[in-house]
């Protein structure tokens, strides 16, 4: 059996109640998805395409259904702004390989790289432009007027919100002095922030109360930064074949949690060795990146990480305790404990 197949069915016996209602929502956006890009084949709409047809976990759009399916709402109603919400986040990772020079995503070529660099920024371009049109047309699924507009608002706010996380993390580029609290508020902004809007838009489109919503964007921020560590670890610990990307960060020099752990916390020869390989990350060799994987564990920062996203995981599940449709938040409760133990 492949890894794949095995990872789904771990999915499906752990995770019972997430994992059905996951698969139903999954389909029902990836159909939306394949509609509207479906309008034209051409260069640009096939660039768009691509890393959807690739696959994904979905796993924003399912929160901002879960969300609705929390507060009572009809999840059907909204399967367009959900759609809206993963073209958000495509545009997003199709820019992030072109800024990263990333050659391969979703275990195919990037989009830069199959298209060009112009079609693919057009290509996020376009899924930006759909997000925002996407949750316009949930006015003709019977969603109010009032509650569009205010989630519109939000919205573009918080793509505002993204769009400064994403800066700080080009700036950061290979710096040495990045230190914990500037890592934070990177990824809060650039990774947490969208898990927290999905949630709290696919409330407020959902009928929702002001709890209700404010419980959920707690829920959203805390997943969403137990998320990105989670995904540093596999980005120097995991297994390129199941993650389906390279997966040494450190070969980027991109500034992950465990390496700014180590640089600020670890040991000072832990330190002084750190810097000394990191100073030209294109030159690491394998025995050089065992080594730098090794400092990570002398220096605790793995363990640290491990601990944070358990205890990130625990206080998002907290946050949700008593409120809303008991079946949702059982879903819910899940895909923290998913996230959390994921590999891929």
């Amino acid at each position: 059996m492949q890894v794949a197949e095995l990872l789904k069915k771990d999915l499906r016996e752990r995770f019972k109640t997430l994992y059905e209602k996951a698969m139903r929502y999954r389909e029902m956006v990836r159909k939306a998805m394949f509609d509207v890009l479906s309008e034209s084949d051409s260069v640009l709409f096939k660039a768009a395409r691509h890393l959807i047809e690739a696959g994904g976990k979905l796993v924003r759009p399912v929160l901002f259904l879960l969300a609705c399916e929390f507060v009572g709402g009809d999840p059907e109603k909204l399967v367009l702004a959900a759609a809206g919400a993963e073209f958000g986040h495509v545009a997003s990772l199709i820019h992030d390989d072109i800024i990263d020079e990333d050659e391969v995503r979703r275990g195919v070529p990037a989009v830069h790289v199959k298209f060009g660099t112009p079609i693919a920024i057009l290509a996020g371009d376009l899924l930006i432009f759909k997000a925002f049109q996407m949750l316009a047309l949930t006015a003709d699924r019977g969603v109010p007027l009032d509650r569009i507009v205010r989630a519109l608002k939000i919205s573009t706010e918080s793509s505002v919100a993204v769009d400064e996380g994403e800066a700080m993390d080009v700036l950061m580029g290979s710096r040495v002095d990045v230190g914990l609290s500037e890592y934070f508020r990177m990824i809060e902004l650039k990774t947490a922030e969208a898990f927290r809007v999905g949630l709290m838009l696919g409330a407020l489109l959902g009928g929702g109360s002001e709890e209700e919503m404010e419980a959920l964007s707690r829920y959203g921020l805390l997943i969403g930064i137990a998320f990105q560590i989670q995904d540093d670890i596999l980005g120097v610990f995991g297994s390129e074949e199941v993650v389906g990307k390279p997966v040494a960060d450190v070969l980027k020099g991109r500034r992950n949690f465990l390496i700014v752990h180590a640089l600020e916390k670890g040991p000072k020869h832990v330190r002084e060795r750190l810097l000394e390989l990191l100073g030209d990350p294109g030159d690491i060799s394998k025995e050089e990146l065992e080594e730098i994987r090794a400092m990570l564990v002398e220096a605790g920062s793995l363990d640290e990480a491990r601990r944070l996203v358990e205890e990130l995981t625990e206080e998002a599940k907290r946050t949700i305790e008593g409120l809303g449709r008991p079946e949702a938040r059982k879903a819910l409760m899940e895909m923290a404990d998913f996230l959390k133990t994921r590999v891929y």
